[in-house]
């Protein structure tokens, strides 16, 4: 309940031009559906970073990271990854650097029934790494 009073809060505080207060209108609502959906917080999901990364499947315990390996069974270093809470706070802050800076271009895609973001594309001017898109998929909730 706090998270979602949170993202109610900055909703209202933040003087949202029209494009910034559609995003965040999507953002509350697969914010909304992903809690209504994981109720005990444990659950899997594949990731992939584009353009350059192998898929990583992700487990997640007790909203909690506590393990990520590649396909092949090679395990990754769960430090670089995120739960998918931490996913809607990255996208939050993105959408205020967008907002604020406008170094930012960022399009989300909401998974249409458990609402996690599916798809981030990012788009950071003035950077040398410019584009990167951000895939989720494979969501299975336990």
């Amino acid at each position: 309940m706090k998270y979602i009073l949170q993202t109610i809060a900055l909703l209202i505080i933040t003087a949202c031009s029209p494009s910034l207060d559609e995003q965040v209108n999507k953002l509350v609502e697969g914010k909304n559906k992903w809690i209504k959906s994981v109720t005990n917080r444990n659950y899997t999901y594949t990731i992939k970073y584009m353009p350059n990364s192998k898929e990583i499947k992700v487990k997640v315990l007790n909203g909690s990271v506590v393990s990520a390996s590649h396909k092949n069974g090679e395990s990754f270093n769960i430090k670089y990854l995120k739960t998918m809470k931490q996913h809607f706070e990255f996208i939050l802050d993105m959408l205020k650097k967008e907002e604020r800076e406008g170094t930012v271009a960022l399009e989300v895609e909401y998974h249409e029934t458990l609402g996690y973001p599916s798809s981030i594309k990012i788009n950071i001017k003035r950077s040398m790494h410019g584009r990167s898109t951000i895939l989720i998929s494979k969501v299975a909730i336990q």
